[in-house]
């Protein structure tokens, strides 16, 4: 087994009757040089590039659908969809592949779930899935390479190819029921933000009531403290005024005072006998 390189893949493609893969441009330049900038061909791999393009839950007639592919598409993050490629593969039984992610998807998020090999003999579109598990919208169109393969020839041709095998199967497109399989957002994006974006409503709506009840709250607090207040004061002058009357009626002062006086009274008498002077 040995591994092509790109001259020897352009020669593969440039058979007439048998190419192994229909649909590449074989471009050359004025030169007649077939490398040139926007080659397919590379020095040792084949790009192949983004055809029809399916969404999943989508009916069949319905766009993005298995009947009713899109052309280009917008992959938002957490979005899923499969990718059939524009270019047609034609293995004789002594070629087969292996597929890779471009760098230009796997470095901008996205994601392929089923990279893998490609058996000999097997005739039909690649299709792969894809999901963007980057923050950014991912624009696909026909113009993008969606996987590289490394392609590679047999020393003994495999007996039966896999187109033999598998005769029943047609690979034009999807089944109806893998694009069901698969989920249309695959992290639940669209869901979860929305739920985001509602709880995030609900607590703008409720801000306003609770400012109105912890200011309402507040209010009565003040109040409640002022009447205990109030009634403190009033209750600490009328224990002194209870107090004082308590006293007042243990002690009549009127009678003290005459007492008093009458005492002051006496004292003079007393000096009056008692002065020699007064003789």
């Amino acid at each position: 087994m040995g591994l092509l390189n790109g001259q020897e893949i352009r020669q593969h493609l440039a058979e007439t009757e048998s190419p192994i893969v229909f649909s590449v441009d074989l471009q050359e330049d004025a030169q007649g040089a077939w490398i040139t900038k926007d080659t397919s061909i590379q020095p040792a791999s084949l790009d192949l590039h983004v055809g029809a393009i399916y969404e999943p839950g989508k009916r069949d007639d319905e766009k993005g659908g298995v009947d009713n592919p899109h052309k280009t598409f917008s992959l938002g993050p957490g979005k899923t969809v499969v990718i059939g490629t524009k270019e047609r593969v034609n293995f004789p039984n002594n070629i087969a592949a292996f597929g890779f992610p471009p760098s230009t998807l796997s470095t901008r998020g996205i994601l392929m779930t089923n990279p893998g090999h490609v058996d000999p003999g097997y005739r039909g579109h690649l299709h792969f899935t894809l999901i963007n598990m980057g923050r950014h919208t991912f624009a696909l169109d026909n113009s993008q390479v969606v996987v590289t393969l490394l392609i590679v020839a047999l020393e003994t041709p495999a007996p039966f190819g896999y187109s033999e095998l598998h005769s029943h199967i047609q690979i034009l497109q999807p089944r109806s029921s893998d694009l069901d399989a698969l989920s249309h957002d695959f992290l639940d994006f669209e869901s979860r933000a929305q739920k985001i974006a509602q709880d995030l409503i609900t607590k703008a709506e409720l801000r306003p009531k609770w400012i109105a009840l912890w200011g309402g709250f507040f209010t009565l607090l003040i109040f409640i403290g002022q009447q205990i207040y109030t009634a403190g004061r009033n209750d600490s002058v009328t224990a002194i005024r209870e107090r004082m009357a308590r006293i007042e009626a243990a002690f009549d002062l009127k009678e003290l005072q005459v007492e008093l006086a009458q005492i002051k009274k006496d004292i003079s008498n007393l000096k009056a006998t008692t002065d020699p002077s007064s003789d």
